[in-house]
């Protein structure tokens, strides 16, 4: 640009030097040679002149033109202003244009630092968020719903929701929201290989004031609330059961007091046998009620665990020692064998008596008159393991996962025979995994069964031995 205008100045003042110098040529035979020199002269001059001030005008407006182009294309302009400071038309333009371009700069810095927060916030949210156009087509979704949906940005962002998820009741929901652009909320269950999940989904429209239908967005937001749903399955089936596990036995005092006060009582043989039935179900009334303040107390994180350093393999044989007039009231085999190194855990030695008391009760009422209960302890994993296998009557491959459930039996009529309250094992599972444990069953109908417990340890030298026979 510079060099064009200092060619079309030069080009003038040349072309007008030339002339002045023809017409002094010509007009020396007129006699007024003098006078067409001096003119031709300050022509010329004035063509020196033109040239430099082309040059000089090119000079500043070759950049502010360059920068009128870059900003143009979008590009931060590299001049900063028009360097000869002056105020006239091209300083004015060029402060201009300066003052564009910075407060640009701003915007977009503005602008970049929007979408960043935007982002961010989008990024950290919990709940899955979804934004349509006016048609159903994917905008944004964040990486929460990606997880939950299993999906990628590529694989939804500018298509159609409809190919992204092909869920009928979540495909109701947006098609209902985009048509009345009326805010809307469903429960949607999505089917999984592992399961299925619950969403809270809540649909709205948004949309500028002056805005038309072509800048209508749909905005989703999926809450996750398969735990929650799960928890209060959980919780209705506990109240459930609790109330079943009381009205039960109070059934039968209630029965019993009736006939007494009905003139029961007047023989005594009647009356000793109801009276023996009525403390029965009020032992297991007390049991329930204590295995529940116990359960409460555990699950709640207010129950105060003491921390001592306790010998695995005496605790053991000292819990053997205390089940053993049940083993032979049933002339059942206790053994509990073996020489190891001392295993040492940091642990409530009472709650971890209570868990192999648990366990060895559950081992003698499920075997037969007979049969052998045997205790194992051994060193494994970087922990003291203990197991205790029966040869009892085993528990089917579809309870076995759920036997640690609150008042989960396999066989209820037995159990409540037996005098068991649905807890014990409950009980175990939170005992041992207070402890940074880990239970475990393996079973066999009509083979037996084995609970195995870990329990991390603290290295310490010397040997135990357990070795007893009931």
């Amino acid at each position: 640009m510079r060099n064009r205008l200092a060619t079309v100045y030069a080009a003038t003042g040349a072309g007008i030097g030339a002339a002045s110098f023809a017409l002094s040529q010509g007009g020396a035979a007129f006699g007024g040679r003098w006078w067409l020199a001096s003119l031709g002269m300050a022509v010329g001059a004035g063509g020196a002149v033109g040239w430099v001030g082309g040059r000089w005008m090119a000079a500043r407006i070759a950049p502010i033109a360059t920068a009128a182009a870059q900003l143009a294309e979008g590009k931060r302009p590299r001049v900063a202003h028009d360097e000869s400071g002056r105020r006239d038309e091209l300083g004015l333009l060029a402060a201009a244009l300066h003052e564009m371009a910075a407060g640009m700069e701003r915007r977009i810095a503005a602008v970049a630092e929007d979408r960043t927060r935007f982002a961010a916030v989008l990024s950290g949210m919990v709940e899955g968020v979804l934004v349509l156009d006016r048609v159903g087509r994917v905008l944004i979704i964040n990486p929460a719903l990606e997880r939950m949906l299993g999906c990628r940005p590529d694989e939804a962002i500018g298509h159609r929701w409809i190919e992204v998820v092909r869920q009928h009741d979540l495909n109701e929901l947006i098609a209902a929201v985009l048509k009345s652009g009326e805010p809307k909320t469903a429960e949607i269950v999505v089917d999984e290989p592992d399961g299925s999940r619950t969403f809270a989904v809540q649909g709205s429209v948004a949309r500028r004031p002056d805005a038309g239908d072509d800048e209508r967005r749909s905005v989703f937001v999926f809450h996750d609330v398969t735990t929650l749903k799960r928890l209060e399955r959980v919780r209705s089936d506990f109240i459930a059961n609790v109330s079943h596990e009381l009205r039960t036995p109070l059934t039968s005092i209630i029965g019993y007091l009736e006939a007494l006060s009905d003139g029961a009582h007047e023989e005594p043989r009647q009356r000793e046998e109801f009276l023996r039935i009525m403390k029965t179900h009020a032992d297991r009334l007390n049991a329930l009620v204590s295995d529940l303040l116990q359960l409460s107390q555990i699950e709640s994180g207010e129950y105060r665990w003491r921390r001592d350093s306790v010998e695995v393999v005496d605790l053991v044989r000292r819990s053997a020692g205390l089940i053993a007039p049940l083993a032979q009231r049933k002339r059942i085999t206790l053994r509990c064998e073996g020489t190891i190194p001392a295993l040492y855990v940091i642990a409530d030695a009472e709650k971890l008596t209570q868990v192999l008391l648990n366990l060895l009760d559950n081992a003698l009422k499920y075997t037969e008159e007979g049969g052998a209960v045997d205790v194992e302890v051994e060193a494994g994993g970087g922990g003291a393991v203990i197991r205790v296998r029966d040869t009892g009557i085993g528990i089917p491959p579809a309870d076995q996962r759920r036997i640690f459930e609150r008042f989960y039996r396999v066989d209820r009529a037995r159990s409540r025979a037996l005098g068991g309250t649905g807890l014990g094992l409950s009980i175990v599972k939170h005992i041992v995994e207070a402890h940074g444990g880990t239970v475990t069953v393996e079973s066999r109908l009509g083979k037996g069964s084995t609970f195995c417990i870990t329990l991390p340890t603290r290295p310490v030298t010397g040997t135990a031995s357990c070795v007893s026979t009931v």
